[in-house]
């Protein structure tokens, strides 16, 4: 059980008698669930794959978020620089003519 100032979660109450495997989702109240002391025993987590599927899109958002904000300051910063583009293609002797 958990110490008296700690309120009791639902799935904690309804869960008092149960030894096992047990799927449930991320939801904070089953944590104490899982601790390897509690009593009548643990409880083995098995998880959600739709919740953990969650997390691989959400790190792939992430991702192409950082690659889509990598390549508009890229953009800004090529747009920004006074140079004149005409010169990048031309060797250094003709640059120099000119």
């Amino acid at each position: 059980m958990p110490p008296a100032t700690e309120p009791v979660s639902i799935p904690e109450r309804h869960l008092a008698q149960f030894a096992g495997l047990l799927q449930a989702d991320a939801y904070d109240g089953y944590n104490r669930l899982y601790l390897p002391d509690r009593k009548p025993g643990p409880i083995t987590e098995a998880l959600c794959w739709s919740h953990a599927r969650r997390k691989f899109f959400e790190l792939a958002d992430i991702a192409t978020m950082r690659d889509e904000e990598r390549m508009r300051r890229r953009s800004r910063q090529l747009h920004l620089k006074p140079s004149n583009a005409s010169t990048h293609y031309l060797t250094s002797s003709v640059r120099s003519m000119g």
